[in-house]
């Protein structure tokens, strides 16, 4: 009797699997729902949602939905804005879902192509950053600045995209990028500007006491970004 053959398994190589090196953590998107809306009616006839309106503060509706961070806000023009998702396709989802919020109570809502207005990303560059090198470094020092009162980090300016260094390695990107490709170039180009600075060991913890520190804060957004990506 001859034995039955047995399959082998394929392994998967590991190379062939494609590496995320930047998650996106948020995303600002902006669309218009074509239709004009009347936002106190819209939000007595959809309380149960958990829909806040407070026309007091700001002209806008919150639409929040259970199981994800981003939230939805309207205006009575029809313009959209959806904040706090991960990417345009979580946002998509989320408008399917407004949209059929307003069907229920009549409207006609027609919206159009999402569009990316900010990101928020962040990836480890594999090495401890010598941020003190990168500080003193001529080339370098120009574009960075340093918020020791808020975070041990170090902020670099360059393009159109903001990036926050910390000594293990960890990186938050930001900035006017549109797609997770402009996400994987900015991440590239900024490892090429600070491969000098990176090492196998850790680096000092702390910077030098000598060491001038820039205390100007554009804006507490820059840290709330920073603090949702860690």
């Amino acid at each position: 009797m001859s034995s039955r053959p047995t399959k082998k398994k394929r392994k998967m190589d590991k190379a062939a699997i494609p590496k995320q090196t930047v998650k996106i953590s948020n995303s600002v998107c902006t669309t218009s729902l074509n239709t004009t809306l009347d936002l106190p009616d819209m939000t007595m006839k959809l309380l149960k949602y958990g829909l806040f309106f407070s026309p007091n503060k700001f002209p806008n509706v919150v639409i929040p939905k259970e199981g994800t961070c981003a939230k939805i806000l309207l205006f009575n023009t029809g313009k959209l804005v959806c904040s706090g998702s991960r990417g345009k396709w979580e946002a998509t989802n989320i408008l399917m879902y407004v949209v059929r919020l307003l069907m229920k109570i009549g409207y006609n809502p027609r919206p159009g192509e999402f569009t990316m207005q900010n990101m928020v990303g962040s990836c480890d560059v594999g090495r401890f950053i010598n941020l003190q090198g990168i500080i003193e470094d001529p080339k370098l020092n120009h574009l960075c600045r340093i918020e020791r009162s808020l975070f041990p980090g170090l902020t670099m300016k360059f393009g159109k995209a903001t990036a926050n260094l910390f000594g293990s390695g960890k990186v938050v990107i930001m900035g006017r990028l549109r797609t997770p490709e402009e996400f994987e170039e900015t991440r590239k180009l900024m490892c090429e500007m600070i491969a000098e600075h990176l090492q196998e060991t850790p680096p000092p913890k702390e910077f030098k006491k000598n060491m001038v520190l820039d205390e100007n804060i554009d804006s507490p957004w820059d840290l709330i970004c920073v603090m949702q990506s860690l």
